[in-house]
C-alpha cells in the first residue's frame, strides 16, 4: 500500500510541476523555478496547518504514528492542494508579465481562487480527520 501511495504522490506532484510550469507561459526559467518553490513551501506550510487542526482531539498511543501519518498524509495533499492554487496564480502572473490582464481584474480573480481554496480547505479538514480516526482504528484491529 505504501508503494501505491508512494507512486501516486510521485505522480501528483510531477502533474502538479508540469501544469504550474506550462502556466507561467513565457516567463524565464529561473523565475518559474522559484515561483514553484516557494509555491511548494507555501502550500506544505498550509497542509502541515490543515493536519494539525484535523487531528485536534484524536488520541494517539504513540507520537511515532501520529507522526508517520502527518508526514504521509501531507505529503499526499500539498500537491492536491497546490494543483487547486499554483496553476491558477502561475496563470494569473503570466498575464500580468505579459500585460493581458487589466490590472483591476487581479484581486477579483486572486480573490475567487481563494474563496474556493479555504472552502475546499473546510472540507479536507474533516476528511483528514476521517482519514486519521479509520487509520487508528485499522491499527487497533490489527494489534
Amino acid at each position: 500500500m505504501i508503494v501505491i501511495i508512494t507512486i501516486v504522490t510521485i505522480v501528483l506532484f510531477a502533474v502538479l510541476i508540469g501544469y504550474t510550469w506550462h502556466r507561467l507561459d513565457t516567463l524565464e526559467k529561473h523565475i518559474k523555478i522559484i515561483y514553484i518553490l516557494i509555491g511548494l513551501v507555501i502550500i506544505s506550510a498550509i497542509t502541515f496547518v490543515i493536519f494539525n487542526i484535523s487531528s485536534i482531539g484524536i488520541q494517539y498511543e504513540k507520537t511515532e504514528i501520529k507522526n508517520d501519518i502527518r508526514i504521509m498524509l501531507v505529503l499526499v495533499f500539498t500537491p492536491l492542494n497546490a494543483l487547486i492554487t499554483m496553476p491558477s496564480f502561475a496563470k494569473i502572473l503570466a498575464k500580468i508579465n505579459n500585460n493581458d490582464i487589466e490590472k483591476n481584474e487581479v484581486p477579483l480573480k486572486i480573490g475567487l481562487i481563494l474563496f474556493i481554496f479555504i472552502l475546499i480547505i473546510l472540507i479536507e479538514i474533516s476528511y483528514l480527520k476521517n482519514i486519521q480516526l479509520g487509520i487508528i482504528e485499522i491499527y487497533h484491529k490489527l494489534k
